[in-house]
Order: structure tokens, then C-alpha cells, then sequence
């Protein structure tokens, strides 16, 4: 029965440290910070990250280039967004889930893709103490080839979502944190980890 009881406790740490974004290994001793004043909120990112605003725009760097050329600035790496939270949401949760769903919809001329559903929603809480929610998206690709329509379904995330005050009449910004380049790679995904592990709201 203690055996059983030690590997249960270590399966669930497994998932908590999955969740709450930590990655304990990675130096960050010489990460550099950006504060966003208008959503009130500081973020750490790695020296080979390029943040665009304030707000949390980044992209990888590579090379030891500095700069983004401006023709590179349509495809985000790891994007942040501040909205406010719509009165016809009914909870919270109802709210992140609709908005990150809308964030995997678009419309094209011969092709669409939609957030259908919540894959996944999970809750935790970074090493700054501060509360977030990670959440995977089923979203559908419908396109139109030779005639023929074609559906394919896939999973996208994570969405990393935060927001200090989750009542409804509460009219602080909801910050969402999403990949938008699809070959982020493990080593990639650990740095965003790292990065959403030292968010935290500047205090009034």
C-alpha cells in the first residue's frame, strides 16, 4: 500500500510541474524583463527572444541577429494579447475558452480553420504565485482542392491565460499568451515554459 501511495504521489507531482509551466533547469539569470503598464503586467524572455511591445509580441532570434526584418513581422513566435472580457460571457471560464477558440479562426478565399472545442483546460499556479490556465484547442481546416472538400482536424495550444480579478463585473484585462508558428520544437516550448513561469502582475 506505501509503494502504491509513493508512485501515485509522484505521478501527480509529474503532472502538477507539467501544468504550473516550471522548468527549474533553465538559467535565467540573464533573461531580460518587459512590463506592460496598460495591462500591468512584467514578463521575463531569454536574450535570444525579440519582443516587439511592451505587451509581449516575441520572436526567436537566430544567428545573433538583432533585428526582425520587417517582411519577418506577420509571422509571430509567441504572441501576448490583453482583452477585455465580453459582458455576454456568463463565468470565466466560459470567456477563456470562447476567446481562445476564436484565436484558431480565420477565413480564406479556398480554405478556413475554426476552433470547434476545448481540448483540454487545465489550472495552475507559477512560481510567482499567480493563477493561470493552459488550454488546447480541437480546431478543424476545411479546404477546397480539385473540387473536392477536405476537413482535417488537429490540436493546437497551449494558450496560457491570466487575468488578476476572474469576477465577471471585474473590468481588468484578460492577458492570453499563444504559439502561432506550428514547428515550435520541445526545446522551444521549455523556454516558453520558463517564460510564462515568471509572469506576474505589477502590483497598485
Amino acid at each position: 500500500m506505501k509503494l502504491v501511495s509513493t508512485i501515485l504521489i509522484l505521478f501527480i507531482t509529474v503532472l502538477v510541474n507539467f501544468a504550473g509551466t516550471s522548468q527549474n533547469d533553465i538559467d535565467t539569470t540573464n533573461w531580460l524583463k518587459t512590463t506592460c503598464l496598460t495591462a500591468e503586467f512584467s514578463i521575463k524572455y531569454p536574450p535570444s527572444f525579440y519582443v516587439q511591445n511592451e505587451c509581449g509580441h516575441f520572436y526567436k532570434l537566430s544567428n545573433g541577429v538583432k533585428k526582425i526584418p520587417l517582411s519577418y513581422m506577420s509571422k509571430k513566435y509567441f504572441k501576448g494579447r490583453d482583452y477585455l472580457m465580453s459582458k455576454d460571457a456568463s463565468t470565466y471560464k466560459e470567456w477563456i475558452e470562447y476567446r481562445a477558440r476564436i484565436m484558431f479562426s480565420a477565413d480564406g478565399p479556398s480554405s478556413s480553420i475554426y476552433g470547434d472545442s476545448i481540448a483540454k483546460n487545465i489550472t495552475f499556479i507559477n512560481s510567482n504565485g499567480v493563477a493561470g490556465n493552459e488550454l488546447y484547442v480541437h480546431v478543424s481546416h476545411s479546404e477546397y482542392k480539385n473540387g473536392e472538400h477536405i476537413i482535417t482536424s488537429t490540436i493546437k495550444g497551449p494558450v496560457f491565460v491570466f487575468k488578476r480579478n476572474q469576477d465577471i463585473d471585474n473590468d481588468e484585462p484578460t492577458i492570453f499568451f499563444h504559439l502561432q508558428d506550428d514547428e515550435c520544437d520541445k526545446d522551444d516550448e521549455r523556454l516558453i515554459r520558463q517564460m510564462i513561469d515568471t509572469f506576474k502582475f505589477i502590483n497598485k
